[in-house]
């Protein structure tokens, strides 16, 4: 962990993250955890909190078949999406965020992994969502 000043925080490695506040109403956190998988939230605090959010978000999720022939093969679930809206800090550790998103590249299909040649790919137009 690299802290230079109580305002700038980075974490190399895996996974790595970095927390920027130039001041106290703002705040900018990144993560990425390999392979596809990453976000980035730019904060805004409204009041003790309450603050407001933009979000990048991609998100991998990968599972194993049920009594697969091939053991190497899996199922992907892939999607991206932007987003903005509010969240509410609640008890230790929990938040409500009510936000609208705009979610586009979203993919489930089979493979060995994520880079390797893709079978039955289903795409998803983009589209908006709550």
């Amino acid at each position: 962990m690299w802290q230079p000043n109580d305002r700038l925080e980075a974490k190399l490695g895996l996974p790595p993250a970095f927390e920027w506040r130039p001041t106290d109403d703002w705040t900018f956190t990144a993560n990425y955890f390999p392979l596809m998988n990453f976000n980035a939230i730019a904060r805004r605090w409204l009041a003790d909190g309450l603050s407001l959010i933009v979000v990048d978000l991609g998100d991998t999720e990968i599972y194993f078949f049920a009594d697969r022939l091939q053991v190497d093969q899996r199922f992907y679930v892939f999607d991206q999406h932007a987003a903005v809206g509010l969240e509410r800090l609640l008890v230790r550790g929990f938040a409500l965020e009510a936000a609208a998103s705009y979610i586009f590249d979203g993919q489930l299909f089979q493979g060995t992994s994520f880079l390797s040649e893709r079978m039955d790919v289903v795409a998803f137009a983009p589209s908006l969502g709550l």
